[in-house]
């Protein structure tokens, strides 16, 4: 791409740069990136608008969001924080995408031993693929479920699952935890502190996420499933975690500090 001090048409731009007017428009929308204007009202990019673009695209290929590259025009950058956070981000992508594999390999698996090869419903595909998923991370986390509960407990775990969350439910139920815990990284990539106020609510919504299982299963079998996720960041199961160790670490600290906040000692 030339470098110069000469103004780039559009379509110059867009040739250099392997990318689509359509593209540039948009990135100029968001403020990420400027171009002048000539006479005839055509668009022209100097040198600092391929320096950005340039930005934009190295960015974009390390993961973040155009909404987190806005973000970081607007305020001083905080790499150690920023880096890290978004290496978090990824591991969950990449976490996510191992299980998404590991069920689709596995249920092919199983319709190349089973089926007859006929077409099934997406109802039918989609309750192959809960009833997979749902094999699939039992037996992954069975060995910290035998060192944490008994097979009583366990049975009622499952039971109290079921009662409270059907297929149809669960599935939903999985959306809003999903959402919220993107949410909370995206906060953190941008700076968020554990006693701020947007921490607080952070933390009002995972506790009423908690709270069917929570009081359904009871205080002492509550607190062994709260200790089994502390012990599974240790194994080789973590992958199978819905949040991350630092999402965890983040709500706590935050929990903690609104404990202290509206329960004040003395």
């Amino acid at each position: 791409m030339p470098t110069h001090n000469a103004l780039l048409t559009i379509g110059e731009f867009t040739k250099a740069a392997s990318t689509t007017p359509r593209t540039l428009r948009h990135f100029e929308a968001l403020g990420l990136l400027r171009s002048k204007r000539a006479e005839n009202g055509r668009r022209l990019y100097d040198k600092q608008a391929i320096t950005a673009f340039s930005h934009i695209i190295t960015l974009k290929k390390a993961g973040f969001t155009l909404r987190e590259i806005q973000k970081f025009l607007e305020q001083p950058l905080e790499p150690d924080s920023i880096l890290k956070t978004q290496i978090t981000l990824l591991e969950n992508q990449q976490r996510a995408t191992e299980n998404a594999l590991d069920t689709l390999r596995s249920l092919h698996t199983q319709r190349e031993k089973s089926s007859d090869g006929t077409a099934i419903t997406i109802q039918d595909l989609c309750q192959l693929l809960r009833q997979t998923t749902h094999t699939l991370d039992k037996k992954a986390l069975e060995p910290l479920l035998n060192r944490h509960v008994t097979q009583a407990e366990k049975q009622h775990w499952e039971a109290t699952a079921d009662t409270h969350f059907p297929n149809e439910e669960r599935d939903f139920y999985a959306l809003k935890w999903e959402n919220l815990i993107k949410r909370i990284d995206q906060a953190r990539l941008c700076g968020i502190r554990h006693d701020s106020p947007e921490a607080a609510a952070f933390v009002k919504e995972w506790l009423a996420l908690q709270e069917p299982l929570q009081t359904a299963l009871g205080r002492d079998l509550w607190s062994k499933t709260a200790a089994l996720y502390q012990d599974l960041y240790n194994s080789l199961q973590a992958q199978k975690a819905l949040f991350s160790a630092e999402t965890l670490s983040f709500i706590q600290a935050a929990s903690d500090h609104l404990k202290a906040v509206e329960h004040p000692v003395g």
